[in-house]
């Protein structure tokens, strides 16, 4: 990655197959990013966001595997243009909406933890 490239990796308490489903509903819903593609199989997504004043693009790739206790999410934001050393902040920015948006859509799904103890107490 260069220096205007973002990348943050975090963990949530959900299967990884409701955190892809959550991610991309909620990719949907962002105004500025278009998803090129989105692979249930390898729970990955492809998006872009467009030139605009204060950026020059930038290319976004996403992934979501199965972890303990729920899932790990590898999101990536790389400037389209690599000219472009310093962004203003720009990949870090975006990156952070885009968490947001999952967060605020993965409170639709139940959580991995829930889902063991309502299995367990019900045996």
């Amino acid at each position: 990655m260069g220096f205007a490239d973002q990348q943050l990796q975090l963990q949530v308490p959900y299967s990884p197959d409701d955190t892809f489903n959550a991610l991309k509903t909620a990719m949907e819903k962002l105004p500025k990013v278009k998803v090129d593609s989105a692979s249930p199989t390898t729970r990955t997504i492809a998006a872009e966001i467009g030139m605009s004043l204060w950026s020059w693009g930038e290319n976004i790739s996403i992934s979501v595997v199965p972890v303990e206790g729920g899932s790990g999410v590898t999101v990536k934001s790389s400037s389209k243009v690599r000219a472009n050393v310093l962004n203003g902040g720009k990949n870090a920015k975006n990156i952070a909406e885009i968490v947001d948006a999952l967060s605020k859509e993965l409170e639709r799904y139940p959580q991995v933890s829930q889902t063991i103890e309502t299995l367990a107490d019900s045996g």
